[in-house]
C-alpha cells in the first residue's frame, strides 16, 4: 500500500504516447529534426545502433541529434582521431627519421662493427602513395664516402623503437596479415606489402607465380593456387614467417595481382641493402633484424639520414585512402612521448592524455588502435563532433587537418558518396566501414559556415548500397532544412537548338 502512488505514477508514464518519447530522442525541437526522423524511420535500421550529430562550428549550436552521447564501433573514423593528435602533438612540419648508423670503428678501410639501418617509425618509407627515392643507392654512396669498403660484421634492420607486439591482439584473425592488417613495424618498406603477380592457365588447372616485388630471396612460396572460379586467395603463414602458402582460385588467362605482408620489414631492409652493397663490392657477414632481441643501434655514428615528407602529407594519405598502416604507426610513435620504446598502451596513454587536457575528454571513449580495425574500438558521435570542432576552431594545425579529408563526390574514399547531390564538394569527411558497420564524420562548408558532422550505422540489416544512400539523404535533408542560397537547387537552362536553314 505504501507504493500506490508511485505505481499509479508509472502507470500513467506508460500512457504516455510514444512519439513524444521519440521526437526527444529525435531532437523535435532541433533544425534537423524531420530529417532525423525520417532516417530512423528507414527499412533496415529499425534494429540498427544509431548516432547523428551536427554543430555549427563558431558557435557550437546543435543542428540535428540523435543518440549521439552513445559509443559505437567507429571503424575507420578513428583515423580522424589518430592523424589529429599526432598533428597536435607533433606538428603538421614532423618528420619521421631513418638513419644509417655503425658500430665499432672503421680502420683501414674496414668496419669492425655493424651497420645498422635505424628505424624512425616511419610507415612511408618507400610506400606507393608516394614517389619513390632510390634509399639504398644513397646508402650505399653514404657508406663509400664513410671510407669503408668492408664491413668485418652483420648488416642490421633496426626495428627496436616499437615494443615487439606483433599485430594488435585485438584485431580478428582474418584481419591479421592480410593487405589491409600489416603488422606496424618501427621499420616499415613498401607499405609492408608483396606484390605477387600470378597467371592461371588457359589448359590447366596450375596457376604460375610471374614475379614478387619488391625482389627478395627471402619469401618462400608453396603455390597451392588453381584456375578456376569463384575467384578468391588466401595467404597463409605464421606471425613473422617467410614461409607462406598461397591458396585458391585465379581467373584462367589472366594476371592477377595478390598482395602479402611482409612478415619482418626490418630484415627485408637490412637484407635488401647488404645485397646492393655486395654488388658494389662492399662485403659483410650477414643481415638480420633486431626483432628477437634486446638490441639496439647506437645512437652516435650516424652516416646518412633520410626524412618523410611532412606529418601532414602522411596523415593526407592516411585520411584519403584509409591507409591502416600510416595510421597504426602514427599512433604507436605518440607513444614515445614517455618512453624510449612505444606500445599500443603508452600510445592510448598519450591520445587520452592530451584530449583529456584540452576540453574534449575521452572519458567515455574506447580507442584500442589506430587505425579503427578493431571491433573494440569504441566511440560516440559526440566526441568525434566536438573533436572536429576543437581542430577547427582551437588548433593552430586546422588548415592542415582540414586537408587531409578528402571531398564527398570527388576524392579518396567519399569520391562517389552525396555525388550529384548539393553536398557534393562542400562535403569534407572521412568514411568508417567494416562488416555492418558504415559510419561518416567531418565537415560541411554550407552559406559560408562550418558544420562539424558525424553520422554512425551499426548492425543495420540491408544492403551497404541502401545505408550509404539513407545517410546521403538524413545530411542533404538536413542541411536543406538550415535554407539559406546553398539550399537553392540550380536549374539547368535548357539549350535552344539552332533553326535550320531551309536549303533554296
Amino acid at each position: 500500500m505504501k507504493n500506490w502512488k508511485a505505481t499509479i505514477v508509472a502507470l500513467l508514464l506508460c500512457c504516455l504516447p510514444c512519439t513524444n518519447i521519440f521526437a526527444q530522442d529525435a531532437g523535435a525541437s532541433l533544425i534537423g529534426a524531420a530529417a532525423v526522423r525520417k532516417f530512423v524511420a528507414t527499412d533496415g535500421l529499425q534494429a540498427a545502433g544509431l548516432g547523428y550529430l551536427v554543430k555549427e562550428v563558431e558557435s557550437e549550436n546543435v543542428i540535428a541529434e540523435y543518440q549521439s552521447g552513445y559509443n559505437r564501433i567507429p571503424a575507420s573514423v578513428t583515423k580522424l582521431l589518430t592523424t589529429a593528435t599526432a598533428l597536435e602533438i607533433l606538428s603538421d612540419t614532423f618528420s619521421f627519421v631513418t638513419k644509417l648508423n655503425y658500430s665499432g670503428y672503421i680502420k683501414d678501410s674496414v668496419l669492425y662493427g655493424n651497420l645498422y639501418v635505424v628505424g624512425g617509425g616511419d610507415p612511408s618509407f618507400e610506400s606507393d602513395f608516394f614517389l619513390h627515392n632510390p634509399v639504398f643507392e644513397h646508402m650505399v654512396a653514404a657508406v663509400e664516402s664513410a671510407g669503408i669498403k668492408k664491413i668485418e660484421g652483420d648488416v642490421v634492420g633496426d626495428a627496436s623503437l616499437f615494443q615487439r607486439n606483433g599485430a594488435n591482439g585485438d584485431w580478428l584473425l582474418e584481419d591479421v596479415g592480410s593487405y589491409y592488417g600489416q603488422t606496424p613495424s618501427a621499420l616499415c618498406f613498401h607499405d609492408n606489402l608483396f606484390m605477387i603477380t600470378c597467371t592461371g592457365s588457359d589448359t590447366t588447372p596450375s596457376v604460375n607465380i610471374e614475379a614478387v616485388l619488391p625482389r627478395t630471396n627471402l619469401l618462400k612460396i608453396d603455390n597451392q593456387l588453381t584456375s578456376g572460379t569463384p575467384a578468391w586467395w588466401h595467404i597463409y603463414g605464421d606471425l613473422y614467417s617467410w614461409d607462406k602458402t598461397l591458396r585458391g582460385n585465379i581467373p584462367a588467362g589472366k594476371k592477377t595481382l595478390v598482395r602479402a605482408e611482409i612478415p619482418d620489414p626490418a630484415l627485408f631492409v637490412a637484407d635488401s641493402l647488404r645485397n646492393m652493397l655486395d654488388r658494389n663490392g662492399i662485403c659483410s657477414n650477414k643481415s638480420r633484424s633486431t626483432l628477437w632481441s634486446n638490441e639496439r643501434a647506437p645512437e652516435t655514428n650516424t652516416i646518412y639520414r633520410f626524412f618523410s615528407l611532412p606529418m601532414k602529407e602522411i596523415a593526407k594519405q592516411t585520411n584519403y585512402h584509409s591507409v591502416n598502416l600510416f595510421a597504426e604507426n602514427m599512433f604507436l610513435y605518440l607513444g614515445l612521448q614517455s618512453s624510449e620504446i612505444a606500445n599500443y598502451d603508452l600510445a592510448r596513454a598519450a591520445v587520452a592524455k592530451y584530449w583529456n587536457t584540452h576540453g574534449v575528454p575521452m572519458t567515455y571513449t574506447h580507442q584500442v588502435d589506430g587505425s579503427g580495425l578493431s571491433m573494440k574500438n569504441a566511440i560516440s558521435p559526440k566526441f568525434l563532433t566536438d573533436m572536429l570542432i576543437y581542430m577547427k576552431k582551437k588548433s593552430k594545425y586546422a588548415d592542415a587537418f582540414t586537408i587531409t579529408l578528402p571531398t564527398a563526390g570527388k576524392h579518396g574514399t567519399v569520391k562517389n558518396f552525396l555525388n550529384g547531390t548539393l553536398l557534393a564538394g562542400k562535403t569534407f569527411c572521412k568514411s568508417g566501414s567494416m562488416d555492418r558497420v558504415q559510419n561518416f564524420s567531418g565537415y560541411v562548408l554550407w552559406n559560408g559556415k562550418w558544420y562539424a558532422f558525424t553520422v554512425m550505422v551499426n548492425n543495420f540489416d540491408c544492403t551497404r548500397k541502401q545505408v550509404r544512400a539513407a545517410i546521403s539523404n538524413l545530411l542533404v535533408d538536413t542541411f536543406k532544412a538550415i535554407g539559406g542560397p546553398d539550399a537553392a537547387v540550380k536549374k539547368k537552362v535548357p539549350q535552344k537548338k539552332p533553326i535550320k536553314k531551309l536549303k533554296k
